[in-house]
């Protein structure tokens, strides 16, 4: 009786221990440079050891990222959204995804300010991030000798001397008519240009501008400087509108 008592116990603690349930998997992630990490452990601890160690040890990636970016299901049901930041310059776009905000921005203006064809004041004017209010694209163009120029950025300043000093720097433009014909969509509606021509041994001559005074002298300047013409007929048929 003794026996068969004792064998009971351990067949009852068998029947026991057989019924417990084993430790859920816990999933860990992680994502940097568009790489993406994961790892399932029934120890949360290795599954975030291992799901970090992946990522940091990647050449491909970057630190502060694979541990801003690490998440495992076992800390919340949703994991926390990616929060992304973009910026641009010369016409290049930069964009970077974290769950830190000061990390996307940062990585983002890295990028931007260390590629050889952007501009670094317009790689800090233009960053935005998801869920903060983005200010405005403001375009400022100009023209001087029929050639045109614009630039658009958040900041109205750097906008203006981004358009401006493009214009001024071009060897086939005129520095008074790029700053006269400077105009930035923050001033309302684009003001009419003026058309100015003339005519000279049948030769004719035509500019146009924001400003009457200037495109009237510059019109009047191509006629008188070419050889073909004469000097008192391009006065006389000086003609501007409005």
């Amino acid at each position: 009786m003794k026996h068969l008592f004792l064998m009971s116990l351990i067949l009852g603690g068998t029947s026991t221990l057989s019924h417990a349930q084993a430790p859920a998997f816990v999933t860990c992630s992680t994502e940097s440079n568009g790489v993406l990490f994961s790892k399932a452990e029934r120890d949360p601890s290795l599954a975030r050891s291992l799901t970090s160690g992946a990522c940091t040890n990647d050449a491909r990636t970057n630190n502060e990222e694979c541990n801003a970016n690490l998440w495992c299901n076992n800390d919340s049901i949703i994991a926390p959204p990616m929060i992304t930041c973009r910026t641009l310059s010369n016409n290049i776009p930069f964009s970077r995804a974290s769950r830190d905000l000061s990390l996307s921005k940062k990585l983002t203006l890295a990028s931007c300010v260390n590629d050889a064809h952007t501009n670094n004041e317009e790689c800090n004017a233009n960053i935005t991030c998801d869920g903060i209010p983005t200010p405005r694209m403001i375009t400022c163009k100009t023209d001087s000798n029929g050639i045109k120029f614009n630039h658009s950025d958040r900041d109205a300043n750097l906008a203006k001397t981004l358009a401006l000093s493009s214009c001024v720097n071009d060897s086939h433009t005129n520095n008074e008519e790029c700053n006269s014909n400077l105009w930035c969509n923050l001033h309302g509606h684009y003001p009419a240009r003026v058309n100015c021509s003339t005519l000279s041994n049948g030769i004719e001559f035509k500019h146009d501008g924001l400003s009457q005074t200037l495109t009237r002298a510059m019109t009047l300047s191509a006629c008188t400087n070419n050889p073909h013409t004469n000097n008192d007929e391009c006065s006389a048929n000086i003609y501007c509108t409005p």
